[in-house]
């Protein structure tokens, strides 16, 4: 049987990896981190429009900045920059986002399916009687 943990424990415990992503197209690398709990609620509800509809828009860009971090953990994008990180190499955002989902437990099908639900469904052009 494992040991049973305290709170204490639990919360010092480091969990969070980082792993280094080569990025020669940038001339350098990328540190990308999991997210807390925390940081994982908020960039679901980033997703989501006014409506509560799941929106994509900039998605790439919404988890680079969200898990693209320096040596310490820090993230080194400001909310105010994700834009502008949307306008960078698809490539590149594409190879970091396959990281960091890794390392947050985003399976890809699950993306996948979440993407398709928030699309608009065809609607029934067939009059009522």
């Amino acid at each position: 049987m494992s040991k049973v943990l305290t709170a204490a424990e639990i919360l010092k415990a480091d969990d969070r990896k980082i792993e280094t992503v080569p990025v020669p197209e940038w001339n350098g690398s990328v540190m990308i981190r999991e997210m807390s709990g925390a940081e994982k609620d908020k960039f679901d509800v980033s997703l989501r429009d006014s409506d509560d509809k799941l929106n994509f828009d900039n998605y790439r860009a919404k988890i680079v900045a969200s898990c693209a971090c320096d040596e310490n953990g820090v993230l080194i994008f400001t909310p105010s920059q994700v834009t502008a990180l949307g306008l960078k190499s698809s490539v590149v955002l594409t190879r970091l986002v396959k990281v960091a989902e890794r390392l947050n437990g985003m399976n890809k099908e699950a993306v996948a399916a979440a993407k398709k639900d928030s699309e608009p469904e065809a609607s029934d052009a067939s009059p009522s009687a």
